[in-house]
């Protein structure tokens, strides 16, 4: 079954999106681009206030902003996943050792994080974003106890995930993915029409921002109506009209 995934960048707009129907949180700010981090502040506000039934992940943006720079903050808060992109790191010849000693560093310092937290992320228009193939993000992620794989678009340009990666490469991705124990996110720039397409595919969590945002811009803020079609939409696939019930 996949579940819906909404982004957002404050208390009121998780508010909104579990009301009408969202099965996960993400927390981002969107105009930090992807994988944007949202305020400290915002991040604990939104993980406090989300029923623990909810999960909720939380965006860190790209892992070289930190690999030579400032340390990660203590979020203080109750996170199910955590998201660190790999933007640039495709020019770093030992990325994989390099990125495997940070996140194993990072969960030795803070007990905020943990491995079974850590997503792997893997841009499907990769070349643009400097990043290792996301063939090699997936085969580092199922080396490393990753639990969920993201495949991502970096660029916010309205082009979206299929635009790179047509539906068989994703279903090769999703097939190799599960049969190494991973689960699977779809997100960049998603609409309706593709949300239909990726629907068969067989991803674990399907990831929207921009969908659900008045005039479909993710710096926007959320539309509940768009909120609750794409929840239908998710319901339908889930229970298809003529399907055999206990």
């Amino acid at each position: 079954m996949t579940r819906l995934l909404l982004s957002v960048r404050s208390v009121s707009e998780a508010a909104l999106c579990i009301h009408h129907g969202a099965d996960m949180i993400d927390i981002k700010e969107p105009l930090r681009g992807a994988l944007g981090m949202a305020s400290c502040e915002t991040i604990r506000a939104v993980a406090r206030e989300v029923p623990p039934r909810i999960p909720v992940s939380a965006a860190l943006g790209e892992w070289l902003d930190w690999r030579a720079g400032p340390k990660l903050p203590a979020l203080g808060a109750s996170l199910s996943y955590l998201k660190l992109g790999l933007a640039g790191a495709g020019r770093i010849e030992e990325w994989r050792e390099d990125f495997g000693r940070f996140c194993r560093q990072l969960c030795d310092e803070d007990e905020t994080f943990s491995d079974a937290s850590l997503v792997a992320v893997a841009y499907a228009d990769w070349k643009a974003a400097e990043a290792p193939r996301p063939e090699e993000v997936l085969d580092f992620a199922a080396a490393n106890g990753f639990p969920v794989i993201l495949i991502d678009t970096w660029r916010k340009d309205g082009t979206s995930l299929i635009d790179w990666l047509s539906p068989e490469a994703l279903l090769s991705l999703i097939d190799h993915a599960h049969a190494g124990g991973l689960d699977v996110a779809l997100a960049g720039s998603l609409r309706m029409r593709e949300i239909r397409t990726v629907l068969t595919l067989g991803a674990d969590i399907l990831a929207v921002r921009g969908a659900v945002c008045r005039g479909g811009a993710r710096t926007a803020s959320i539309d509940p109506v768009a909120v609750r079609e794409i929840a239908r939409a998710m319901q339908a696939a889930r229970h298809p009209v003529g399907a055999i019930t206990d």
